[in-house]
Order: structure tokens, then C-alpha cells, then sequence
């Protein structure tokens, strides 16, 4: 799960894309500023907040379910494994 900081500087994040947007930049200029992808402006741009902590909700449920699935994968078994390339 993400630490309470984490959390916080999600939702900071959404709330300066928002301020940014009113104040007329463009979408790349703020993903520059923010050091985040063009997309994640354009994702975070359009969220109401409602809709905003639904996802940020999902995001918790998503790493929860990555992070049990990476306790149990065969990397995490059996470390030594490498691929061949």
C-alpha cells in the first residue's frame, strides 16, 4: 500500500494540474513543470476530485494486488533466474 506521504503527493499533484490548467497553461508546459507525463496532465486535467479519489482508490487496490502477486512470482523464489537474451 502507499505510505500517507505518497498519498499526499498524488493528490498535491492532481490539485497543481488543476491550478495550472485554470491559469491557462498547456498541458506539456505543466508536465514539464510537474516532471510527469503529458497523459497524466491530460488524465488528472479531466477527473472531477470524485472521480479523482475513485481512481486514487484503485491505485491502492491495483499495488496491493501487484505487490502480493510479486511476492509469489518465480523471480522472487528463485532470484538467481535470469533471461536470456
Amino acid at each position: 500500500m502507499e505510505s500517507e506521504e505518497e498519498k499526499v503527493e498524488i493528490l498535491m499533484v492532481y490539485f497543481e494540474v488543476k491550478r495550472l490548467r485554470k491559469e491557462g497553461f498547456s498541458d506539456a508546459a505543466i508536465a514539464r513543470k510537474l516532471k510527469i507525463s503529458r497523459n497524466r496532465v491530460k488524465d488528472y486535467g479531466e477527473k472531477t476530485p470524485e472521480e479523482f479519489h475513485a481512481f486514487a482508490l484503485s491505485l491502492q487496490i491495483v499495488k496491493g494486488a501487484c505487490a502480493a502477486h510479486n511476492s509469489n512470482s518465480v523471480l522472487h523464489r528463485h532470484p538467481k533466474i535470469t533471461s536470456r537474451r
